[in-house]
């Protein structure tokens, strides 16, 4: 057996970017940034300084105590009972000696939070304070000589100093006045520098903080983020978002993406990331972005009682892609087409990446695949893309699954060394494919689900125990059998299989017994509900819940007949019935020998994929062209209308 192989990549790369940011809910749109304040004044040593990022309200110093000189004096260290404001004369920045309020930031010196002093006869409250707040105000607004003593001498001496001298009072600054508000200071009694206080005003009662410079911190801000962006080094149009909420019970989270240049004409503008929940810090995929372009994004998160918040607006710039193929788009009616995105890879007989593919035509993800390449599919979670090699002469299988940041590819899965053809994503996360259950051309199958770690299980046999063979492509054996496409129906774990060489298609159980048959001959059918066809090879196909059933129709292989899309109407209660609605060849008649796909898309348009001639249709309801996508070859194609969770089909 084979070893399962991980290649790990080297880590990834970018610039980091930083923001912090509040919002409240909002009835439409994106809500609104909360406002936190303005500037807080600090004070050491007779020095004032003003932090604006701080983005508190700023700090008042304390008023003129009754009977103490209003002039100049020596200034001298903050013994106990230092203001927590007060800083040089003529007013700190931040504190009562700007009257103007900046922006949304309060007014200066109007400290809502400030509470009384701590004075001789006890403790003040903060409804106590008025007096206290406007001697601080009237010190910064007016000439020192304007200071009312009445409203000086209610800024008490905290601590129960006995005179001015004892605490860090007027004389302590050049200028009295210029001290806001004694009852900013938590508790001048306990103070070892006035000027360590911001806001003294934020403490609930200044008799019971210890340090003026220790008022109590404000309440943390629930819609803080930090968010920081890097491009992967692999695929450099995957973005990783790393970022952390400070909102309390998120629920629910997703990082949202949109082109910078808002002028453009693309389909294809940006998108919603879901985040995953569970870790204080998150990473999330940006995937579906186009290559060397400008994007924005920020983050959401919503708790559980209702609360919105919303990151501020980031930049970044994807990198360039190398190696891809050359998609040329023919838009006929952009208005009709379905959007979404197109996974696919280079197709039988080819070399080149899987690739995916925007409504634009861009190609917006990439990475190496097996040559002939048939199959390219995101698994149920949307984690990993998975490919595989073709493998029609059983010559050797080649299955890998690459992570969708493009850093971590696994291949050389033991037990598929034999995987052909296709396969399709199961809800656990593994994917189910086919794999020849001997040697030489054309042997009977198994399927096999294999999960992201290696490990593989049988979940049943495909061949006679489903359907009758039929002749082989390669010759000599008429009773031969050729899986070569299957899809997978969530709702009651069925999964609907295709083979070439009977040109049959059989619904089976997830258990594996046949359901119904549609196509070949029904002589030997292993199911009573069988319908015959008349079609020759088949490959692609998508089964709807009510019933419509479309399909690839190769025709005969190795001639010029046009190869077409089909349609049917089928009806399995009861005796099973079939009604063809549409035969679709293309207007240039193309003819695909190998492959070839058709998949319904969710507003009725029909995806057609001629694999050998490197053509994919996008059909109106009415079977008029909408769009084409044209390369040297395709392999089968899946249409997304996201890169995000499950598949279409």
């Amino acid at each position: 057996m084979s070893p399962l192989a991980n290649h790990h990549l080297p880590a990834l790369a970018g610039a980091v970017l930083v923001a912090v940011g509040c919002t409240s809910a909002g009835s439409s749109g994106f809500p609104e940034p909360q406002n936190r304040g303005g500037a807080s004044g600090v004070a050491v040593g007779g020095t004032a300084t003003t932090s604006d990022e701080e983005g508190l309200a700023g700090s008042g110093g304390r008023g003129a105590r009754s009977g103490e000189t209003q002039g100049p004096r020596e200034p001298r260290d903050a013994g106990p009972g230092g203001g927590g404001g007060a800083s040089r004369g003529g007013g700190a920045a931040g504190d009562g000696s700007d009257a103007t309020p900046r922006g949304n930031e309060p007014p200066p010196g109007a400290d809502g939070g400030a509470t009384g002093a701590d004075g001789e006869n006890g403790e003040r409250d903060a409804g106590e304070d008025g007096p206290s707040a406007a001697a601080g105000a009237a010190g910064a607004a007016d000439p020192p000589s304007s200071v009312d003593p009445a409203d000086a001498g209610d800024a008490t001496d905290a601590g129960g100093a006995t005179d001015a001298g004892d605490a860090t009072d007027a004389g302590d600054a050049t200028d009295a006045g210029d001290a806001t508000d004694a009852g900013d200071v938590t508790d001048a009694g306990g103070a070892t520098d006035a000027g360590a206080a911001t806001d003294a005003g934020d403490a609930t009662d200044a008799g019971d903080a210890t340090d003026a410079g220790e008022g109590d911190a404000q309440a943390p801000d629930p819609c803080a983020f930090t968010v920081s962006a890097s491009l992967s080094p692999s695929i450099p149009t995957v973005v990783t978002v790393t970022w952390t909420s400070a909102l309390p019970g998120v629920t629910t989270a997703r990082v949202v993406y949109e082109l910078s240049n808002t002028a453009s004409s693309y389909l294809n503008r940006g998108g919603s990331a879901p985040a995953e929940l569970g870790a204080t810090e998150h990473e999330t995929l940006l995937l579906g972005l186009k290559p060397s372009q400008d994007y924005r994004f920020h983050v959401e998160v919503s708790a559980g009682d209702g609360t919105t918040c919303r990151s501020a607006d980031q930049t970044l710039t994807t990198g360039a892609l190398t190696g891809i193929p050359t998609i040329t788009r023919h838009a006929v009616d952009e208005g009709a087409q379905a959007g979404g995105f197109v996974v696919t890879c280079n197709g039988y007989g080819s070399s080149g990446p899987a690739v995916i593919i925007d409504a634009d035509g861009d190609v917006v993800w990439a990475t190496p695949a097996p040559v002939s390449c048939s199959r390219a599919r995101l698994d149920y979670p949307g984690k990993n893309l998975w490919m595989l090699t073709t493998n029609p002469s059983n010559t050797g299988g080649d299955v890998r699954a690459v992570s969708m940041d493009g850093q971590t590819t696994r291949s050389n899965f033991s037990g598929l060394e034999r995987a052909h053809h296709d396969l399709v994503a199961l809800e656990d996360g593994s994917m189910a494919v086919f794999a020849w259950s001997s040697s030489g051309l054309d042997p009977e199958s198994d399927l096999l689900a294999v999960a992201p770690d290696g490990t593989t299980r049988r979940l049943f046999h495909v061949g006679s125990n489903l359907y009758a063979g039929g002749k082989s492509a390669f010759g000599g054996n008429s009773n031969s059998y050729h899986c070569n496409s299957i899809t997978h129906r969530v709702a009651d774990g069925s999964f609907t299989i295709g083979d070439r060489n009977p040109s049959v298609f059989v619904h089976v159980a997830g258990d594996g017994t046949p359901r119904w048959q549609f196509g070949g001959s029904c002589a030997n059918a292993r199911t009573s509900s069988c319908v015959a066809g008349t079609w020759q090879i088949n490959h692609g196909h998508h089964l709807l819940d009510d019933g419509t059933f479309v399909f690839f129709n190769n025709t005969s292989f190795g001639a010029s007949t046009a190869s077409n899309a089909l349609e049917y109407g089928l009806s399995t209660s009861g005796t099973m019935a079939a009604t063809q609605r549409k035969q679709w060849p293309a207007v240039a008649r193309e003819h695909s020998d190998t492959l070839g796909d058709v998949q319904r898309l969710p507003n009725g348009n029909t995806l057609v994929t001629f694999s050998n001639n490197g053509m994919i249709y996008e059909l109106a309801p009415n079977w008029d062209i909408v769009q084409t996508l044209g390369a040297s070859a395709f392999g089968y194609s899946e249409w997304r209308q996201t890169l995000y969770g499950a598949p279409a089909r």
